[in-house]
């Protein structure tokens, strides 16, 4: 984020490609002449890399073909809690912090953090919809009308796709979306808005302090595990 670019590199380290010119900026264009600001998150597909634009609270797409940098939405401005669903250029966002993609249904969804809510970006048309998260900051589970989240900062999406992890780091909490029929909020670790440790234990026992990261590590046969950046620990 420090360098306010993209850059895309070989296994071995090998610079291919850098979009951004390398200032602070929200212009689309070409990859060397397009501006960022202090991006935090990317998930990259087979013809597009997004980009979670935090500094410029937008989700920008970058086209692998061209190096074309455009934005999706946001507008450039910190905006409020998110309500219904809207174009998303005309949608204000938050401190979008992390991205996801699931091809299955077409969507980016969106860790936005400034406004403790997580979002969902339709590719489709490029329309912007809650997930889940009323706007205020706490810790409580259940249906996605009365879920409210802490600054949610990382997800992982389960290969199901009906799972959604997510890093909510004010309360220092690894919780999951389940994307189903019946969509609601649940905590695996974590218990409250300043309840925070370094303790390693079952998860209804187990702490962490502010972490920041998720991803899902599909591990050996059918076990699979999540792996979390736990960030101020």
């Amino acid at each position: 984020p420090g360098h306010h670019q993209i850059v895309l590199l070989e296994d071995d380290g090998t610079e291919i490609a850098r979009y951004g010119d390398g200032r602070a900026g929200f212009q689309d264009g070409a990859a060397n002449e397009a501006g960022f600001n202090a991006p935090q998150g990317l998930i990259a597909a087979e013809d597009a890399i997004y980009v979670a634009d935090t500094g410029n609270h937008a989700i920008r797409r970058i086209g692998l073909a061209t190096g074309a940098v455009t934005t999706l939405a946001g507008t450039g401005r910190r905006g409020l809690p998110h309500k219904v669903r809207s174009d998303g250029a005309e949608t204000a966002l938050a401190s979008p912090w992390d991205l996801e993609l699931n091809p299955k249904t077409g969507e980016i969804y969106i860790a936005n953090a400034g406004t403790h809510q997580l979002l969902s970006l339709r590719l489709e048309d490029e329309s912007v919809a809650v997930l889940a998260g009323t706007g205020a900051e706490a810790i409580t589970d259940g249906e996605i009308k009365d879920a409210t989240l802490a600054q949610p900062s990382g997800l992982a999406l389960h290969p199901s796709g009906g799972l959604l992890f997510f890093a909510d780091s004010e309360t220092s909490s690894v919780r999951a979306l389940s994307l189903g029929d019946a969509p609601s909020v649940k905590t695996l670790v974590g218990a409250g808005l300043f309840d925070f440790g370094h303790v390693n234990a079952r998860i209804d026992k187990a702490r962490f302090q502010h972490p920041l990261g998720v991803a899902w590590w599909p591990g050996v046969g059918e076990v699979g595990r999540l792996l979390v950046a736990d960030s101020y620990n």
